[in-house]
């Protein structure tokens, strides 16, 4: 197989890829995170029954884990009043 010296989608530097002609990004964590995240974004507009089964999976995960934000936001004060501030902000935008 030809190796090819490509340039990342996500950090824009050079890499070489010599498995896969399609491949786009380069093997660092945060290149690969971008990737997915960008697939599962696609997906999720694309696809019905993956989005149905992505909200089905949230609903659970907060059924079991009723107290989870409160119990968050016990814990993070800072992150509780910037959220306050941004949400007046949003608010305002909105009248």
């Amino acid at each position: 197989m030809e190796k090819k010296s490509r340039c990342c989608t996500h950090c824009r530097q050079r890499f070489i890829s010599s498995r896969n002609p399609k491949q786009h990004y380069c093997s660092q964590a945060s290149c690969q995170t971008a990737r997915k995240r960008r697939w599962r974004k696609q997906k999720h507009a694309d696809d019905f029954d993956y989005r149905q089964n992505q909200q089905r999976a949230n609903k659970g995960w907060q059924q079991r884990h009723p107290d989870y934000w409160r119990h968050y936001r016990e814990r993070h004060p800072d992150y509780t009043q910037r959220n306050r501030e941004q949400q007046l902000i949003r608010d305002r935008r909105h009248l």
